[in-house]
């Protein structure tokens, strides 16, 4: 008798804990958000896990007519000419952060005792963490506002199509990739 109250527990437990299972699969359209930076394409988002998982947004590509062609020819190029000049700034900012950090360790090399060198050191490497993180603050606001500036002159772009199509342009070409 009781092993058969053991069994029946048992099945019991496994037959519950299936039904519990596939109670939490996904059976849905929802897809797996693949990182924080696409978060904005989806809705209707919902916890699984660890995982956030959501439906697609409706980002249809918009034709861009010829009334707006030029329009956002010149945008994407504005942004691109923007984009490029935080990156050279970015890197020119780097290479002189590195030249003087070589220079600065060069010298504390030629102090007397050890705690000189360490203490000329550490003033070395706080100096240069200090630049790079204002060069990478500084190409982050470049960035942001290069893009910012490109939707908004989107916009711009859009109201001269907004009689013949959709004035929601956007030529997607990789934001987060940058």
């Amino acid at each position: 008798m009781k092993k058969s109250i053991i069994a029946l527990v048992a099945l019991s437990l496994i037959v519950g804990s299936i039904a519990l299972a596939r109670e939490n699969e996904p059976n849905d359209d929802r897809e797996k958000v693949p990182g924080p930076s696409q978060i904005k394409e989806f809705k209707d988002i919902i916890k699984r896990g660890k995982d956030l998982f959501g439906r697609r947004r409706d980002n249809s590509f918009v034709l861009v007519r010829p009334e707006a062609a030029a329009c956002v020819k010149t945008a994407i190029e504005t942004k691109d000419i923007s984009l490029k000049a935080a990156i050279t700034a970015n890197s020119n900012a780097m290479t002189a952060a590195i030249d003087a950090r070589t220079t600065c360790q060069k010298a504390a090399i030629d102090k007397a005792t050890a705690a000189e060198q360490r203490e000329a050191n550490r003033a070395c490497l706080d100096t240069f963490k200090k630049s790079v993180k204002a060069s990478a603050e500084t190409a982050k606001t470049a960035h942001k506002a290069a893009w910012t500036k490109y939707k908004a002159d989107l916009k711009v772009c859009g109201q001269l199509q907004s009689t013949t199509g959709s004035s929601n342009i956007m030529v997607e070409d990789g934001q987060d990739s940058l």
